[in-house]
């Protein structure tokens, strides 16, 4: 008989409605960085995701396409009310870390209640 390891459990209320965001590779918030070993990687994404955020402008969006979409799908985010980063590599130290730091900052800056 083998033994299966349970990876992960996320305990949920039912009466919520979560909305899984998968954030790998391919989409806005991807890691681009992958030439490293994981610590290196996800500290070249804090950096990478925070100088998007900061040099954020609303009507100079057109400046920076990248930009302006990791923007744009941390704007969605921000109202989803309960969410589920989903990565690939998680539950291991993930880039998705980094994107749930970055909500809560967000958030605390647009007075948005995470």
């Amino acid at each position: 008989m083998s033994i299966m390891r349970i990876q992960q459990i996320i305990v949920a209320n039912r009466h919520h409605r979560y909305e899984v965001v998968y954030c790998g590779r391919g989409t806005p918030l991807g890691n681009p960085f992958f030439d490293g070993d994981r610590a290196s990687n996800i500290d070249r994404y804090k950096h990478h995701l925070w100088a998007h955020l900061s040099r954020y402008d609303r009507e100079r969006c057109s400046v920076c396409a990248e930009r302006c979409a990791i923007r744009a799908e941390m704007d969605r985010l921000l109202k989803i009310d309960a969410l589920v980063l989903l990565c690939s590599c998680a539950p291991l130290p993930c880039h998705a870390d980094v994107i749930r730091a970055a909500l809560r900052w967000v958030a605390t800056l647009e007075k948005v209640v995470l």
